[in-house]
């Protein structure tokens, strides 16, 4: 299993003399000052800011000894981000997978101009498409919606790219849709409940308090992402996977099937190999405490660390912790 690999190589590391590991590294330690590096994440209220805070914990904890200090950033999401990356303003930072792979091959809504330059470095949790509606309006498909007031995701988050994909495999188009509504995430479970909204779609990890929140204010449900549009939707694009959403997150009988992709501590190209060697090798050796930071990183397995997966190829400094540590072959 993942973690008892990790258990092992943390346990060699800590044989070897820091002094020897920095050495080895040849990285920014060697310096006076500390290297600042930033980190793009998400809103506050979103899952992503309190994983790159908690990330950034890690890092920060031994900065006397590596020479790297991390801070955090709350963005507008995924496609910021990964904006941010290529305009080296940011050094590191969270992207949905499927954001990742379309920004760097130029597909999509990135199909006037990639970002090769994008780079992966860890997979976090899965992240699945889920579309929370008001329980009492009958809608028992997508193309229920029509004429309804849906927020498909804020603008510039991954959310709502991966809404208007899901909108044009049904061929509504947004004339086929009701008024658009552009809310914070945080605003949702009000505006449905309120029936402001008939429904939303996010992008979330699981468990997620969004939907827990509206299920437990007005008895919101979940309509399954599935069906011979999704399924071809998903088959035409090697970053997406089909994913069950747990249905024991919400006391639900079953689990309700969508798709999705794992979200990805992502970084550029061009940023040195010894200063992503170390950030890497940090959190590796303290892959444990890593999973604990949120209640969707539990599952995180070695299952996850292939470039496919991760919507873009390693960086060649997070390669080479992956491979000390005995991850890659």
């Amino acid at each position: 299993m993942f973690s008892s690999q990790i258990n092992r190589a943390v346990r060699m590391l800590r044989r070897l003399p820091l002094v020897v590991l920095m050495f080895m590294a040849q990285g920014p330690s060697a310096a006076s000052s500390d290297l600042f590096l930033t980190f793009g994440t998400g809103s506050p209220g979103g899952i992503y800011y309190p994983i790159g805070r908690g990330l950034c914990r890690i890092v920060n904890r031994n900065r006397e000894e590596h020479g790297l200090r991390c801070s955090v950033e709350a963005t507008a999401g995924s496609l910021y981000n990964a904006r941010m990356l290529d305009d080296k303003q940011l050094e590191f930072a969270i992207l949905q997978g499927d954001v990742l792979y379309e920004a760097r091959v130029g597909t999509g809504r990135w199909a006037a101009g990639s970002l090769g330059t994008l780079r992966s470095v860890m997979p976090l949790h899965p992240e699945i498409a889920t579309l929370v509606i008001d329980g009492q309006l009958g809608i028992k498909q997508f193309g229920d919606l029509v004429s309804k007031p849906v927020n498909g995701g804020h603008p510039g988050s991954g959310s709502r790219s991966s809404y208007e994909a899901v909108v044009a495999a049904f061929d509504l188009g947004q004339e086929g849709l009701g008024r658009p509504s552009e809310l914070r995430s945080s605003a949702l479970p009000d505006a449905l409940c309120d029936g402001r909204i008939a429904a939303f779609f996010e992008v979330l990890g699981h468990p997620s308090s969004l939907f827990l929140t509206a299920r437990q204010q007005c008895g919101a449900q979940l309509l399954p992402l599935t069906g011979p549009v999704i399924e071809r939707m998903v088959a035409e694009r090697p970053y997406l996977l089909m994913l069950d959403i747990p249905g024991r997150y919400y006391g639900l009988v079953k689990d309700v099937p969508s798709f999705g992709s794992h979200a990805v501590l992502t970084t550029r190209a061009d940023l040195a190999d010894d200063v992503v060697y170390l950030l890497t090798r940090q959190l590796l050796a303290n892959f444990d405490e890593v999973r604990s930071l949120h209640p969707t990183l539990p599952e995180l397995s070695e299952d996850a660390l292939s470039a496919m997966a991760m919507g873009a190829p390693l960086h060649p400094g997070a390669e080479r912790a992956y491979r000390e540590l005995g991850l890659l072959p």
